[in-house]
Order: structure tokens, then sequence, then C-alpha cells
């Protein structure tokens, strides 16, 4: 099993169920960031962001991110020394592999809605 795998799983544990507790109404929180950015980008942020190369980059951010908590979480020594901890460290790998599987999809979701 790997990381992302291992990570998968550990989230259905119920020792993590605070995770998806504490995001709570995430729908709020991204319909403000919409918001905000929509403003910032006057109008214009589905032709600006919903392109092939717009999702490239978001792609190439996720997965960087996710090479990262590898790298600098994961592998951290203070970090394996506790199972909880390391579990976490995986769960957020997990979120930004799946974040990444995630974003080619975005454009034909969009396009259905």
């Amino acid at each position: 099993m790997n990381n992302y795998e291992k990570g998968l799983e550990d989230i259905k544990d119920p020792d993590y169920s605070f995770i998806l507790e504490e995001l709570g109404d995430s729908e709020e929180l991204r319909q403000k960031v919409l918001r905000e950015e929509t403003i910032h980008y006057e109008d214009d942020l589905e032709n600006r962001f919903n392109t092939r190369i717009g999702r490239h980059e978001a792609m190439d951010r996720a997965f960087i991110q996710a090479e990262n908590v590898e790298a600098y979480l994961v592998n951290h020594p203070s970090i394996t020394l506790d199972p909880k901890a390391f579990n976490l460290a995986l769960i957020a790998q997990s979120a930004l592999y799946a974040l990444y599987q995630r974003i080619p999809n975005i454009a034909r979701d969009l396009k259905s809605i």
C-alpha cells in the first residue's frame, strides 16, 4: 500500500473524523473566495482559469505541495516518531494527490452545471 492509499484508509479512522467535521460548510467558504476572486479578476475568472493552462498550473501546484508534504513532513524524524502525526501527514499528502486527480475534471463538470 502506497502513502496515498494509506492516507485514504487513515481518514476513515474515528480518531481522524475531526478533520471532516472541522471543514464544516466548505461551500460557504468556497462561495466567499469565489466572490473575492471574481471581483479581483473582473468577472473573468472562468475564462482565465478554466483553461488547459489554468488547470495544468493548479495540478502542478498540487503535485509540488504533495511532494513537499512527503519530503518535509512524512519523512521528518519528529513526525515519524508519532503514529498519529505520521498518519495526519499521510492524510495531508493524500488530500493533495486527490486534488491533483480531481483538477482535470473541473472543465467537464462545469459544463454540466
